[in-house]
């Protein structure tokens, strides 16, 4: 993390979290069922982090970046986000772009180092995730531990198409 030496430029860099998680909060509100989804992600990377005895800067990056990793879904219609049935193919194609969007919006922050993070977050060691199809070590260490805990939490969480898995459903799914 950032070393703030001055007042101005902690309360710019204060000023630059607070509006990104307004976006995040905005999309949650959106849809009831990703309701504080961003901060039990953060909560569960943390702890991972912990475990892979991470530093403290990437925890820390891996921290934020998991708060931020679905400000992109701001641009996904509601109808969208919500919907109780399978999405179609033109619907897939929206919510696949909110990991790009997300990391665009990143870019213009203080916090543009952590936009690949957010960006890959959807990438899968297999090569089929997306935005890029990237595998393996392709993939930033903290885009797969946040795309782990989102997994864990969509597949533990009741969802408009689905109620939710067990703990231990989950775990053995991935």
């Amino acid at each position: 993390m950032l070393s703030v030496s001055t007042a101005p430029v902690f309360h710019y860099m204060s000023d630059v979290i607070k509006a990104l998680r307004e976006v995040g909060e905005a999309v949650e509100q959106k849809d009831r069922y990703t309701f504080k989804h961003s901060s039990r992600v953060a909560d569960y990377a943390v702890k991972t982090a912990a475990r892979m005895k991470l530093s403290k800067e990437r925890t820390e990056n891996l921290y934020l970046a998991s708060i931020f990793h679905d400000i992109g879904k701001i641009n996904i219609p509601e109808e969208v986000l919500k919907k109780p049935a399978k999405l179609t193919d033109e619907e897939f194609a929206l919510v696949k772009k909110h990991p790009g969007d997300g990391a665009e919006m990143l870019r213009q922050t203080a916090y543009a180092d952590l936009a690949d993070i957010v960006e890959q977050h959807h990438e899968r060691v297999n090569g089929r995730g997306y935005p890029f199809g990237l595998k393996d070590e392709e993939i930033l260490t903290e885009a797969k531990i946040i795309g782990v805990c989102d997994t864990f939490d969509a597949m533990t969480e009741d969802r408009a198409y689905r109620k939710a898995f067990t703990a231990e459903y989950a775990m053995k799914e991935l």
